[in-house]
């Protein structure tokens, strides 16, 4: 197992604080020998400084132009010449615009046929082709000028993949949560329900070539009208991020915890931070009520499952430099935030923790990052592209 110098050193420079930090136990498995990176915890009054995300492009606004007439898209993602792909799956089509913005192309249209999209949610562009999930069970392929290739069952593995991240070697990664519904749950209207989320390499003939990793998953599944419902608050979900090259950087949430595995799923280092999440404040749980009556207007505080606290980690990023982004979790609030953010390099080295405008990126090239959604404030779906200006 590797161990870098550059890990020692931090691990060593950590050890001779004078100010003692307490650790959670691991709840992300991490293999004997793997080399652990500890931190303790940046406080939010400490964040003096910024990583800006400065806007650059924004497609969608211009309502008389039906090629930006997005409806729920999802994915954006770019090709070798630059240009934008965009995931418009209420439209059922994928709309290509250049790098200034301008439309180039349309492909894809409703239905079942090939290279029809039926609910398409996921795309990546693995080198020269285009990889959509048309359907639950079912990947088309396109080339860059737009033109169907071929479509391709998915067969190796049960559950729906999602979250497509592209390899250099032409391949993608995409994770996927399976739970084992036994007759005794569905008999009694649902409750806790184990299962496992695992991260993959598969080809572009949706063959599974690799499993990086594979976490056991837990949860609150209801079936029947008249159970108690869980509460509308956050809980830990499992988190992933990946570099082309194929580096994944993965952690469950539950603690702030990330496990680092290089491009053969062998572990790379483990790293932890001093970090204890927080409780369920009164204004979390008046929302979270307030969302139930909405749909039972008798529901009480009583008639939810809550859980203890919430989530340690929101989620994990990679830039276009290799730069992974941990996301302490945090309750938004009515308006746009800024949140705290933690940069890491490819070796585990803290490189910055401070503050971010609140927006959640999809993929990232070079200085820049890109993002498909609806915007928060106007409710428009719109495609973003962001200079990702870093002070470190």
């Amino acid at each position: 197992m590797r161990k870098t110098a550059g890990l020692m050193l931090l691990v060593l420079a950590l050890g001779g604080c004078a100010e003692s930090v307490e650790f959670a136990d691991w709840v992300i498995p991490v293999p004997e020998g793997v080399p652990i990176v500890e931190y303790p915890f940046v406080p939010a009054e400490q964040r003096t400084e910024r990583v800006e995300l400065v806007e650059d492009l924004v497609l969608g606004m211009d309502g008389n132009d039906p090629n930006q007439a997005f409806y729920g898209a999802r994915a954006v993602d770019l090709d070798a010449d630059g240009n934008l792909w965009v995931l418009d799956a209420g439209n059922h089509r994928i709309q290509v615009f250049s790098a200034e913005g301008d439309f180039v192309r349309s492909l894809g249209r409703e239905g079942q046929g090939p290279g029809e999209l039926e609910q398409p949610s996921q795309m990546t562009i693995v080198a020269d082709t285009v990889v959509v999930r048309a359907a639950r069970r079912r990947l088309s392929l396109f080339d860059l000028d737009g033109e169907h290739l071929r479509d391709v069952k998915i067969t190796d593995v049960t559950g729906s993949l999602l979250n497509f991240m592209p390899r250099d070697n032409g391949t993608f990664i995409a994770s996927r949560t399976e739970f084992d519904l036994s007759e005794e749950t569905l008999s009694r209207g649902g409750g806790r329900v184990r299962g496992t989320f695992t991260v993959s390499e598969f080809s572009l003939d949706a063959q599974e070539l690799l499993t990086y990793i594979e976490l056991p998953r837990e949860e609150l599944i209801i079936f029947s009208a008249d159970a108690k419902r869980p509460a509308a608050v956050a809980r830990p979900s499992p988190s992933f991020g990946a570099s082309r090259a194929g580096d994944l950087y993965i952690t469950t949430a539950e603690e702030y915890q990330v496990l680092a595995l290089d491009p053969d799923a062998e572990p790379k280092w483990a790293l932890r931070v001093a970090y204890v999440p927080a409780g369920l404040s009164e204004a979390i749980i008046e929302r979270a009520i307030e969302s139930a009556q909405r749909r039972r207007p008798e529901t009480t505080r009583s008639d939810l499952i809550w859980p203890d606290r919430l989530p340690a980690l929101s989620h994990i990023a990679v830039d276009g430099h290799g730069h992974v982004y941990v996301y302490p979790y945090f309750a938004r609030g009515e308006e746009l935030e800024d949140r705290p953010v933690d940069v890491y390099s490819p070796a585990g080295e803290l490189l910055f923790s401070g503050m971010i405008e609140d927006r959640r990126w999809q993929r990232g090239h070079g200085d820049f990052v890109y993002a498909a959604g609806s915007d928060r404030v106007s409710g428009e779906t719109l495609v973003w592209r962001w200079l990702l200006d870093e002070p470190f």
